[in-house]
């Protein structure tokens, strides 16, 4: 899987600031463009509080297209909408938690495809199966630590639910390490398992699975 982002955020008075960040994701399947637009409110800031208290509010549009797409995939392929909230709570300086929702809608009904995709049995791993495994609704918790001035540690818990009923479980754990004021690395892990899915008539669809990665990310900032 590859995967490509640019994000450009406006800060519209002290509390208030809006974010626009587009994407390109591949993987053996599909190419998927998103474009994803924000509203942040800072709320410590209308009491002059000590401790960050955000909340994010955001609206995504993904645009699918066969990259080794079949005819009849193609044909299926629909538009996703996501809408999602998010909360964040600083517990004190370093040591922060937070928590989304996410909820997925489709230009045109996904199951058909999803199915279609699960019986080609393309090997798709970890953080590329979710492109093709079709969301309906996911959940996240985490916590996250600022361990020195330039090293963050974030983990998480997630739980998404798919068009096809499987239920999706994602334990992570990432290190941020700032090179410089502009630039940053991060290594992250991830523990991934997916329940089973089963055929109306009975008999299993999707067999349970479970599998690991490991993410190296490089960001730049310009200010």
């Amino acid at each position: 899987m590859d995967q490509y982002g640019l994000s450009v955020a406006w800060p519209l008075a002290p509390a208030w600031s809006l974010r626009y960040r587009w994407s390109n994701q591949k993987d053996t399947v599909f190419t998927v463009d998103g474009h994803d637009i924000g509203v942040t409110l800072r709320a410590d800031k209308l009491w002059a509080g000590e401790l960050e208290t955000r909340v994010d509010l955001g609206m995504a549009l993904f645009d699918y297209s066969g990259r080794n797409a079949t005819p009849a995939q193609s044909r299926l392929l629909p538009d996703q909408r996501r809408h999602s909230l998010g909360l964040r709570q600083d517990i004190n300086k370093t040591l922060g938690v937070y928590a989304t929702y996410d909820q997925y809608q489709y230009s045109r009904d996904p199951v058909a495809l999803a199915r279609l995709l699960a019986n080609s049995r393309r090997p798709r791993a970890g953080a590329a199966y979710a492109l093709a495994s079709f969301a309906s609704h996911g959940r996240t918790a985490g916590m996250t630590w600022a361990a020195t001035d330039t090293l963050d540690i974030d983990i998480s818990w997630g739980r998404t639910h798919t068009v096809l009923r499987q239920q999706q479980d994602v334990a992570r754990i990432a290190a941020t390490l700032s090179a410089t004021r502009n630039a940053s690395v991060t290594l992250a892990y991830s523990d991934n398992r997916n329940s089973a899915v089963q055929k109306p008539a009975g008999g299993t669809f999707i067999a349970a699975d479970r599998s690991s990665a490991l993410d190296l990310s490089l960001a730049w900032v310009f200010d």
